[in-house]
């Protein structure tokens, strides 16, 4: 699953004032990520997890998914993990890598947000350039426990009016979270 080399550029980035720990994953189409890092919230520490799950690969995935559980997500703090999962949260039953992680009592942002609301986040035409959206699975998640409380959450880059001289800003939308740190 995660080589032990530390990374410099990645997919999905976190900004982190405390120090970060980071790792390449071992694939052959591209180099997914995970970083984890240390913060504080009104005094309150947590962990924040930022992962890119490998695309190809199922069992891969779950693997991976099993090693931020057993890796950083290994924690008694409040805990936020976000990032592209490569696993779709819509799908029925619950499977692949988005199984694993709820499975550990892991919440889902958007759902807690949201019930019901499918909102799919991926994916878009490679070149950016479909006039209407393919976002037909929801693969970008915000997935928090242990008194983390969702207070809201939205796309971005979803809308029609999102797009830019006739481009979507990605080929994934984004999901925003804010959240609440029990104290």
């Amino acid at each position: 699953a995660f080589a032990s080399q530390p990374i410099m550029p990645a997919s999905t980035r976190i900004i982190c004032r405390m120090p970060a720990t980071s790792r390449w994953l071992n694939t052959t189409t591209f180099k997914p990520s995970r970083t984890s890092c240390a913060a504080m919230s009104a005094g309150m520490p947590f962990r924040v997890i930022s992962a890119h799950l490998e695309d190809a690969d199922p069992s891969v995935q779950i693997a991976q998914a099993e090693e931020l559980l057993a890796g950083p997500g290994n924690t008694a703090l409040p805990t936020v993990f976000l990032g592209d999962f490569n696993s779709d949260a819509n799908a029925a039953p619950a499977s692949g890598a988005y199984a694993v992680l709820t499975g550990a009592g892991l919440s889902d942002a958007w759902t807690a947000a949201h019930p019901g609301d499918p909102a799919p986040t991926c994916c878009q035409d490679p070149l950016l350039q479909n006039p209407v959206s393919l976002l037909d699975q929801r693969l970008d998640l915000v997935l928090v426990r242990g008194g983390v409380q969702v207070l809201e959450a939205s796309r971005v880059g979803a809308d029609p009016s999102d797009r830019v001289a006739g481009l979507w800003p990605s080929d994934h939308a984004g999901v925003v979270a804010t959240l609440r740190i029990a104290r």
